[in-house]
């Protein structure tokens, strides 16, 4: 059995604005009066890009989609939120529904309470698909741990189908923030020595930042507590981290850890993504401080710690699906590392920063200088120094304009 916790998420991607979806209503009265047969021969299959860019214009439709169950979030006791993947790529489910169904039957809520704590974000080895009918209600909105904005469609379920599983899959069953004494006991890891190997560094990232980013990372959990020891090996390590181009969605990093049947604990993995592609689809590399927070981050997973709703915490996730805000948060008498909570950052969009905050220096000095030079008869230097003022905004424009593509903070 495998655990995977969905670490962080990117703001091109996928998390979710609470008081949006908090309110959210189920509106089906207007097609109470038709059966199942009538509503199922009446849905049609809508492009989602069509769904998307055109929401206003099949708000209202009765729909029908086929896909991945990627999350479950109960919202009273008989409402909930589920997150499917209508496309399946090769190990994620993409372009995704935000669903607001009511179950039917009681077996049909006690699934999707177990549910709720047993699928991890985006990761679609061992779950089942769903078909389902319903409404088109046009757009939600949710915001990811760094605070970017994401809409994705949503729906008003009417009918919801599971479909059977293969009893014979070898697939794992995999649980978002899992129960901390399903991985890690107190007892067992708290006053332990923790081994962290990681894979080589790609070529498209840089390999001395991403080596003193872990080495960061793993030294703050050593100097919060006295009774933990990270110590980097180049092999059979407790958690290996491995490194992606890319991940699925808004996720920067995700901890696994496979559990035999027999509760057996066995290796953990954090992968960590290293950049995003600027605006002409040129990779730029993360930050150090971004991949240490990452890791930090990914390393509090392995510890056995849930995502909490604070954004001076570590261990704060914006993601709607992945707080919860029902059970009090339990640090797990562990010291939390204080590592602040950056911007998502990139090499090249770090550099341009350090310019723009130098350039706006001179050209603070320079308007003191203006102002001095007005009150003289110096009309040849204050010329001179209106063309230097000017030039320094034009270049911290052109910065600026430069920071919003290779950056997207």
């Amino acid at each position: 059995m495998a655990y995977k916790t969905l670490g962080l998420g990117v703001g091109i991607t996928m998390l979710f604005l609470v008081p949006m979806l908090a309110a959210s209503t189920f509106e089906t009265e207007p097609v109470a009066q038709y059966t199942d047969e009538e509503i199922k021969g009446q849905a049609v299959t809508i492009p989602y890009e069509s769904l998307i860019n055109q929401s206003e214009i099949h708000t209202g439709e009765i729909v029908r989609y086929e896909g991945t169950l990627v999350q479950v979030k109960k919202q009273s006791f008989d409402e909930y939120i589920l997150r499917v993947g209508i496309t399946q790529e090769r190990f994620t489910a993409t372009d995704i529904i935000l669903l607001n169904y009511k179950p039917v039957t009681e077996g049909e809520k006690d699934w999707l309470d177990r549910a709720e704590n047993e699928l991890p974000p985006f990761m679609t080895d061992g779950r089942e698909t769903i078909a389902f009918w319903g409404i088109s209600k046009g757009l939600a909105e949710y915001t990811t741990t760094f605070d970017q904005k994401v809409t994705i469609p949503e729906i008003d379920v009417i009918i919801l189908e599971r479909h059977a599983q293969d009893a014979s899959s070898e697939l794992d069953t995999t649980h978002v923030d899992p129960e901390p004494q399903e991985i890690l006991t107190t007892s067992e890891y708290a006053s332990n020595i923790h081994t962290v190997s990681y894979d080589d560094v790609p070529v498209y990232a840089d390999e001395p930042t991403v080596e003193r980013a872990i080495s960061d990372a793993t030294r703050v959990w050593d100097m919060a507590n006295t009774n933990v020891d990270f110590t980097i090996v180049e092999s059979d390590a407790d958690v290996n981290i491995q490194w992606a181009r890319y991940m699925p969605g808004s996720a920067l990093g995700l901890h696994s850890a496979r559990v035999t049947d027999d509760g057996t604990r066995e290796r953990h993995s954090i992968t960590v993504r290293l950049g995003i592609d600027d605006c002409h689809s040129t990779y730029q590399p993360f930050t150090h401080k971004t991949i240490q927070y990452i890791v930090a981050h990914e390393i509090g997973h392995y510890l056995g710690l849930r995502h909490v709703d604070d954004k001076t915490h570590l261990m704060h996730s914006g993601d709607f699906f992945n707080v919860d805000s029902i059970r009090v948060y339990d640090d797990r008498n562990f010291g939390i590392p204080h590592v602040e909570r950056p911007d998502i950052s990139t090499v090249a969009g770090m550099r341009v920063q350090a310019e723009i905050d130098m350039l706006n220096d001179d050209l603070e000095q320079v308007s003191v200088q203006r102002q001095s030079l007005k009150n003289t008869a110096d009309t040849e230097a204050l010329d001179v120094n209106t063309n230097t003022y000017n030039g320094l905004v034009q270049r911290i424009q052109d910065l600026e304009d430069q920071l919003a593509c290779v950056d997207i903070t």
